[in-house]
């Protein structure tokens, strides 16, 4: 009769550096923001950010400003 080998898990992995993935963003640090709008309005808003030679994040934050100021 033939005998099976024993199988064993092996070692366990090493202990590792835990990874960063807990840590909060400082405030000012860029993060993604992701949505969907129509083509049209994306080409409108990217060429308004081009005329008056404005990032278009920056445009973005001026316009969430003005909203927020009007609904104080």
């Amino acid at each position: 009769m033939a005998t099976i080998p024993k199988r064993t898990k092996g070692a366990p992995p090493p202990e590792s550096k835990p990874s960063n993935n807990l840590t909060k963003k400082a405030a000012t640090e860029k993060a993604y923001l992701n949505f969907t709008t129509t083509a049209a309005f994306k080409k409108a808003f990217k060429r308004y950010a081009l005329e008056h030679d404005l990032p278009m994040n920056r445009l973005l934050e001026a316009c969430f400003d003005a909203y927020k100021e009007s609904r104080d």
